[in-house]
């Protein structure tokens, strides 16, 4: 049984039964639910241990949390069309879809975007630049298509 907690600041709904229920599965065990997470210190404390974080729909800048840290996303599952489940760990495996951090100007979003770069979400900074991630299967050519347009390269946040 792999130790987890689940990440869930609202109601006791169905779709919280429905990722309790996925959790268990997965790991063997029924996770432990907490409001908020501190991904860097729950993973000093609980290495081994996975943190399932729900992204709902419109929810920007959900993976800031994550910067800095060495978690990585190992996964997702859709549980609703308004709710994505992230599993986040440390020591995700190379996937197809990776997914970056990086800081952008905003006027040269559009050739971050032309340069065969998903941009999954974003957040504006009060520097007046974009921090976004970035989706796409070579961290090289994430790398060099941010770096390539004044951009900053943050790092490889996991993927799925």
């Amino acid at each position: 049984m792999r130790e987890s907690v689940l990440v869930w600041n609202g109601k006791s709904t169905a779709l919280y039964r429905e990722a309790r229920r996925f959790i268990a599965t997965r790991t063997g065990g029924a996770p432990q639910t907490v409001k908020t997470i501190d991904f860097d210190g729950f993973f000093t404390e609980h290495p081994a241990a996975l943190a399932y974080f729900p992204v709902f729909q419109g929810m920007n800048g959900w993976w800031g949390e994550m910067l800095g840290t060495n978690a990585r996303i190992q996964s997702k599952m859709i549980l609703s069309p308004e709710c994505i489940l992230y599993e986040i760990g440390m020591d995700g495996a190379a996937t197809a879809r990776q997914l970056f951090a990086a800081e952008i100007f905003p006027h040269t979003l559009k050739k971050v975007k032309d340069s065969k770069t998903e941009i999954k979400d974003m957040i504006a900074t009060d520097a007046g630049t974009i921090l976004a991630l970035l989706c796409g299967g070579a961290e090289n050519k994430i790398r060099a298509a941010v770096q390539t347009n004044g951009g900053t390269y943050i790092g490889h946040l996991g993927g799925y």
